[in-house]
């Protein structure tokens, strides 16, 4: 078979240079001339003065600094302080498997176990999930009245804080609040002031099983304000909103054309009321959901 492939000669790297010089001035910015002839041969910038510095001086950085838990605070405080005559009844375990009756069935440990066994899953994998996954995601969460979802509107991370945490990164321009629900999982808080959001509170109210107060959240609502927070079921009150209320509180999102950041991750563990998705009760609001398969 005939090669339509020509050989063609390599100018002399010499000729190369000969050929820039010729060509006239440089065409870059001045501000890109002044980079370049900062660097060296390594190209790494040079130092205004040498280093001289005999004792370790490590900083913390600015946000890092200002970070504070206050569930790990407690939690910490309390450590190795339990009375050995009493048996402790725990009220801050989150993980639903940490008890026998609501641990993982037979069947989904022998899935991960096969999947493990096999061998195909111990490389790297695609940092927004694996696709068979987000594929069962997206049909799982797709719901009647919106656009089914795609394996392209799932992306999956290490636990429902980390995925809370990219949610709040997304949203956190500039001068950005947040409308969170008082009172609330004080992880919220956390991240927004990582995250240098400004928190702003709009009330539940404990007559009436938690619900939101929709004339708190109008007042405390700007131009500034990024998403609305809202926590179904909610932790820690332990509220499961009723369709009806749900589609209120999405009315006024509308109205305020505020998205909203649904926390859903108590969605499997209801009790008496039935659970209701954010996205499942208006079809008009952007609704990023968070769930965990740890619940």
């Amino acid at each position: 078979m005939a090669s339509n492939n020509v050989t063609k000669p390599v100018a002399p790297i010499e000729r190369i240079f000969e050929a820039e010089a010729a060509a006239g001035p440089s065409l870059k910015r001045p501000d890109e001339e002044a980079k370049s002839e900062q660097h060296g041969v390594s190209g790494g910038p040079v130092a205004s003065k040498p280093r001289c510095v005999k004792e370790w001086r490590v900083k913390c950085g600015e946000r890092a600094v200002g970070i504070r838990n206050p569930i790990r605070e407690i939690m910490d405080s309390i450590v190795g302080k339990e009375n050995p005559s009493k048996q402790m009844i725990s009220l801050a375990q989150g993980d639903p498997t940490a008890y026998k009756h609501l641990r993982p069935s037979d069947v989904m440990v022998g899935a991960v176990n096969a999947a493990f066994n096999a061998g195909g899953f111990h490389g790297y994998q695609p940092s927004q999930g694996l696709p068979a996954c987000r594929n069962a995601l997206a049909e799982f969460f797709s719901v009647a009245g919106r656009k089914p979802l795609t394996p392209n509107d799932v992306f999956m991370t290490l636990g429902c804080s980390e995925a809370l945490a990219h949610c709040v990164a997304a949203l956190a321009a500039k001068g950005a609040n947040m409308l969170l629900p008082r009172p609330a999982f004080s992880l919220y808080e956390v991240l927004c002031a990582y995250h240098g959001v400004e928190c702003r509170y709009y009330e539940l109210l404990p007559d009436q099983g938690w619900e939101v107060d929709l004339d708190s959240l109008a007042a405390v609502a700007d131009d500034n304000t990024c998403a609305v927070l809202i926590n179904n079921p909610s932790n820690p009150c332990g509220a499961v909103y009723s369709r009806a209320h749900l589609a209120q509180v999405l009315a006024a999102c509308a109205d305020l054309k505020l998205p909203v950041i649904a926390d859903e991750v108590y969605s499997g563990m209801t009790f008496g009321e039935p659970y209701a998705a954010c996205a499942a009760v208006a079809s008009n609001v952007p609704v990023i959901s968070v769930c965990a398969l740890s619940k």
